[in-house]
């Protein structure tokens, strides 16, 4: 019980900018997700990429037998 008002009272006491430095490390890791998705893209086109190039590998070996 006294460690919760302890807690709420450190957070009553907190300064506009450590509030604000929060919302800034919170924003900042909401946008490292269009990082991740042009990530999970790149890595998806280079699969389509390299799929292709063995299918068409394979159908030319298959075409000299």
């Amino acid at each position: 019980m006294k460690s919760s008002k302890a807690a709420l009272d450190t957070l009553l006491e907190q300064k506009p900018e450590s509030v604000l430095c929060e919302a800034q490390a919170s924003q900042y890791m909401i946008d490292c997700y269009p990082y991740a998705t042009r990530g999970f893209l790149w890595g998806l086109v280079f699969a389509i990429i390299l799929w292709g190039i063995l299918i068409s590998t394979i159908m030319l070996v298959m075409s000299w037998l």
